[in-house]
């Protein structure tokens, strides 16, 4: 998520449980069957409409029966 000057792509999100915006990396849920590259460039497409390419893995959480909201 970095361009050709090295800025970092982030993007800002409200969460209503906290009542305010934060910033944060593009991200999301792997589907079952799909590659890790596979889910973080459907996921930046998603929420940013840009085609990206991995260079590279920054973290993971894993998160187990996880429900939004």
């Amino acid at each position: 998520m970095l361009d050709s000057n090295g800025d970092i792509l982030l993007i800002k999100e409200y969460r209503s449980e906290y009542d305010m915006s934060f910033w944060k990396i593009p991200g999301g849920m792997v589907d079952p069957n799909e590659s890790l590259e596979d889910a973080a460039k459907r996921e930046v497409f998603e929420e940013t409409g840009i085609q990206a390419e991995m260079l590279g893995l920054l973290g993971v959480k894993e998160c187990r029966n996880y429900a939004f909201d």
